[in-house]
C-alpha cells in the first residue's frame, strides 16, 4: 500500500514516470484527502493497513518527513527515515535540519505505541 499526503494527480504522475504504477493496486493507495486527519495523525497509515488487510504493527513505513515518521509511529508501524539511506538526494542544509529534528524527537520510544484508531 501507499499512504501519502500528496495530491492524487501528482502521485499518479510520479508513479507512472518512475515505472511504478503497477506496483500497487489503485485501491491500495491512500491519499490524505480521503481520511479525516492528515499527518502527523496516523489516519492515512491506518487506512492503508486496513485496505491491504494487515495489522499496523506488521507494516513498515518509508518516510522522508518528520510528520510522516510521527504518523507512522503513532499508527504502531515501524518507521524508516529514507533521508538517511545511501543515495538519497538530500542537500547538506536539509541534512542539518533533519539532524536537529531527530535530536528533538520526544515522540519516539524504544517500541511504538499501540495503534490509534481514527
Amino acid at each position: 500500500a501507499i499512504a501519502t499526503s500528496g495530491r492524487k494527480d501528482i502521485v499518479q504522475e510520479h508513479l507512472l514516470a518512475a515505472g511504478l504504477n503497477d506496483l500497487v493496486r489503485p485501491q491500495d493507495i491512500v491519499y490524505a484527502a480521503e481520511v479525516p486527519r492528515g499527518k502527523p495523525s496516523p489516519d492515512v497509515f491506518l487506512e492503508a493497513a486496513r485496505r491491504i488487510g494487515v495489522e499496523p504493527q506488521f507494516c513498515r513505513a518509508y518516510e522522508d518527513a518528520e510528520m510522516g515518521l510521527r504518523a507512522a509511529y503513532a499508527a504502531g508501524m515501524e518507521a524508516i527515515d529514507v533521508t538517511y539511506m545511501d543515495g538519497y538526494p538530500c542537500p547538506e542544509a536539509l541534512r542539518r535540519a533533519k539532524a536537529k529534528d531527530s535530536q528533538a524527537r520526544n515522540w519516539c520510544e524504544s517500541s511504538p505505541p499501540a495503534p490509534v484508531n481514527p
